[in-house]
Protein backbone atom coordinates (compact mmCIF):
# COMPACT_ATOMS: atom_id res chain seq x y z
CA UNK A 1 0.00 0.00 0.00
CA UNK A 2 2.83 2.41 0.60
CA UNK A 3 4.42 2.07 -2.73
CA UNK A 4 0.83 2.48 -4.28
CA UNK A 5 0.23 5.56 -2.26
CA UNK A 6 3.82 6.93 -3.47
CA UNK A 7 2.78 6.53 -7.11
CA UNK A 8 -0.53 7.88 -6.63
CA UNK A 9 1.44 11.19 -5.26
CA UNK A 10 4.84 11.71 -6.18
CA UNK A 11 6.19 12.53 -10.06
CA UNK A 12 9.50 10.86 -10.28
CA UNK A 13 11.20 13.36 -12.81
CA UNK A 14 14.80 11.74 -12.87
CA UNK A 15 13.40 8.37 -13.15
CA UNK A 16 11.50 8.92 -16.31
CA UNK A 17 14.70 10.17 -17.91
CA UNK A 18 12.96 13.64 -19.15
CA UNK A 19 15.22 16.10 -20.93
CA UNK A 20 14.25 19.14 -19.53
CA UNK A 21 16.96 21.15 -20.59
CA UNK A 22 15.33 20.32 -24.17
CA UNK A 23 12.25 20.69 -23.41
CA UNK A 24 10.38 24.02 -22.92
CA UNK A 25 12.26 25.37 -19.93
CA UNK A 26 13.33 28.34 -18.31
CA UNK A 27 15.99 27.31 -15.59
CA UNK A 28 17.96 29.46 -12.81
CA UNK A 29 19.18 29.29 -9.44
CA UNK A 30 21.75 27.19 -7.78
CA UNK A 31 20.11 25.81 -4.51
CA UNK A 32 21.15 22.18 -3.73
CA UNK A 33 16.93 21.65 -4.28
CA UNK A 34 15.08 21.55 -7.69
CA UNK A 35 11.24 22.71 -7.86
CA UNK A 36 9.92 21.98 -11.18
CA UNK A 37 6.96 24.54 -12.13
CA UNK A 38 4.84 24.13 -15.27
CA UNK A 39 3.85 27.83 -15.75
CA UNK A 40 1.61 29.34 -18.77
CA UNK A 41 3.02 32.81 -20.26
CA UNK A 42 -0.38 34.48 -19.60
CA UNK A 43 -1.00 33.44 -15.80
CA UNK A 44 -0.48 36.18 -13.42
CA UNK A 45 -0.47 33.93 -10.48
CA UNK A 46 2.60 31.65 -12.47
CA UNK A 47 4.04 35.38 -13.15
CA UNK A 48 4.09 36.08 -9.10
CA UNK A 49 5.84 32.93 -8.20
CA UNK A 50 8.44 33.66 -10.59
CA UNK A 51 9.21 36.62 -9.26
CA UNK A 52 8.93 35.38 -5.55
CA UNK A 53 11.52 32.33 -6.66
CA UNK A 54 13.93 34.94 -7.99
CA UNK A 55 14.33 35.81 -4.08
CA UNK A 56 14.85 32.31 -3.24
CA UNK A 57 17.56 30.87 -6.38
CA UNK A 58 20.61 29.91 -3.53
CA UNK A 59 18.37 27.81 -1.77
CA UNK A 60 16.43 26.16 -5.09
CA UNK A 61 17.23 25.63 -8.32
CA UNK A 62 14.17 26.06 -10.42
CA UNK A 63 13.05 24.31 -13.55
CA UNK A 64 10.30 26.46 -15.25
CA UNK A 65 8.50 24.32 -17.81
CA UNK A 66 6.16 27.11 -20.05
CA UNK A 67 2.80 25.27 -21.44
CA UNK A 68 -0.07 26.76 -23.07
CA UNK A 69 -2.24 26.19 -20.12
CA UNK A 70 -4.53 29.49 -20.97
CA UNK A 71 -4.88 28.82 -24.83
CA UNK A 72 -4.08 29.63 -28.18
CA UNK A 73 -2.23 33.15 -27.84
CA UNK A 74 -0.68 31.14 -24.42
CA UNK A 75 0.42 28.58 -27.18
CA UNK A 76 1.94 31.31 -29.61
CA UNK A 77 3.99 32.70 -26.69
CA UNK A 78 5.02 29.58 -25.25
CA UNK A 79 6.55 28.21 -29.09
CA UNK A 80 7.98 31.53 -29.15
CA UNK A 81 10.10 30.94 -26.38
CA UNK A 82 10.85 27.36 -27.46
CA UNK A 83 11.54 28.27 -31.37
CA UNK A 84 14.11 31.51 -29.95
CA UNK A 85 17.77 31.55 -30.89
CA UNK A 86 18.61 33.62 -28.26
CA UNK A 87 17.06 32.71 -24.90
CA UNK A 88 19.36 34.56 -22.45
CA UNK A 89 16.94 36.86 -21.61
CA UNK A 90 13.63 34.59 -21.83
CA UNK A 91 13.23 35.28 -18.45
CA UNK A 92 12.96 38.72 -18.04
CA UNK A 93 10.82 38.94 -20.99
CA UNK A 94 8.70 36.23 -19.61
CA UNK A 95 7.89 37.95 -16.40
CA UNK A 96 7.27 41.54 -18.59
CA UNK A 97 4.65 39.64 -21.13
CA UNK A 98 7.00 40.22 -23.90
CA UNK A 99 8.38 36.38 -24.89
CA UNK A 100 7.13 37.22 -28.54
CA UNK A 101 9.65 39.52 -28.67
CA UNK A 102 12.31 37.02 -28.67
CA UNK A 103 14.46 36.41 -31.86
CA UNK A 104 13.22 33.26 -33.98
CA UNK A 105 15.11 30.20 -35.36
CA UNK A 106 14.89 30.07 -39.15
CA UNK A 107 13.63 26.78 -38.78
CA UNK A 108 12.23 25.38 -35.53
CA UNK A 109 12.34 21.63 -35.00
CA UNK A 110 8.73 21.11 -32.50
CA UNK A 111 10.22 18.00 -30.89
CA UNK A 112 10.78 18.99 -27.79
CA UNK A 113 8.09 21.53 -27.61
CA UNK A 114 5.56 18.13 -28.20
CA UNK A 115 7.05 16.63 -25.42
CA UNK A 116 6.20 19.25 -22.90
CA UNK A 117 2.88 19.48 -24.04
CA UNK A 118 2.51 15.43 -23.39
CA UNK A 119 4.76 15.82 -20.84
CA UNK A 120 2.04 18.18 -19.12
CA UNK A 121 -1.31 16.21 -20.64
CA UNK A 122 0.31 12.88 -18.98
CA UNK A 123 0.93 14.74 -15.90
CA UNK A 124 -2.86 15.48 -15.83
CA UNK A 125 -1.70 19.53 -15.42
CA UNK A 126 -5.06 21.02 -15.71
CA UNK A 127 -4.03 24.19 -13.82
CA UNK A 128 -1.21 26.40 -12.96
CA UNK A 129 1.04 26.86 -11.57
CA UNK A 130 1.60 22.88 -11.22
CA UNK A 131 4.78 22.50 -8.34
CA UNK A 132 6.91 19.05 -8.46
CA UNK A 133 8.52 19.40 -4.73
CA UNK A 134 12.21 18.05 -4.67
CA UNK A 135 11.11 14.78 -3.30
CA UNK A 136 8.76 14.57 -6.18
CA UNK A 137 5.23 15.59 -4.47
CA UNK A 138 2.90 17.24 -6.62
CA UNK A 139 0.35 20.41 -6.26
CA UNK A 140 -1.50 22.55 -8.56
CA UNK A 141 -2.65 26.20 -7.40
CA UNK A 142 -1.33 29.07 -5.40
CA UNK A 143 -0.28 29.45 -1.37
CA UNK A 144 2.81 28.95 0.74
CA UNK A 145 4.65 26.47 -1.93
CA UNK A 146 8.22 27.63 0.18
CA UNK A 147 6.98 25.11 3.37
CA UNK A 148 5.38 22.72 1.21
CA UNK A 149 8.50 21.96 -0.84
CA UNK A 150 10.95 21.65 2.45
CA UNK A 151 8.72 19.01 4.03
Amino acid sequence: MGEINYSINHINVDAMGLPLEKMNTISFGNGPKRIIAFVDPLCGHCNSFIKKALKRKDEFTFKIIVVPALGDKSNVLAKSLFCASDKSQALELFLENKLHTLPQTGSCDTKFYDLTLFTAQSFGIKAVPFFIAPDGRFKAGVGDIWNWAKK
